[in-house]
């Protein structure tokens, strides 16, 4: 549990959690802007993933740590199975809005990849 507690303690202060089917995924920010390939390789370098939300549970708890800081962020692979578009959503303006973002009423909408977001990663813990 240590080891577990120190691993955690490298993240930034501002969690939100979301539990389910036997593991925890915890939804982190650094405070900082960046584009999606900025929010990407930051996640990948604390070993975390762009958010993911999977169920209304899990987009709820990604939508209360961009409350936090009243901003948005990028989405990362947009499961088939669950969407919170937001009405008139998805769009894309030839092409130039080929990422996805969640606002802080938690629903989600097309976005230029350049845009600059929250940087926000989501880790699974067992």
């Amino acid at each position: 549990m240590q080891s577990r507690h120190r691993s955690l303690n490298r993240y930034p202060k501002q969690l939100a959690r979301s539990f389910g089917s036997g593991s925890e995924r915890l939804f982190v920010t650094n405070g900082k802007d960046g584009s999606f390939a900025t929010a990407n390789h930051t996640c990948i370098q604390t070993r975390g993933y762009v958010p993911t939300p999977d169920n209304e549970a899990e987009n709820n708890a990604l939508a209360k740590v961009l409350q936090r800081h009243n901003k948005a962020a990028f989405l990362g692979h947009v499961s088939s199975g669950y969407s919170n578009w937001a009405p008139q959503e998805p769009t894309s303006a030839k092409g130039a809005k080929n990422c996805v973002k969640m606002d802080t009423d938690g629903k989600w909408r097309s976005a230029s990849c350049e845009e600059q977001l929250l940087t926000t990663c989501e880790f699974f813990v067992v």
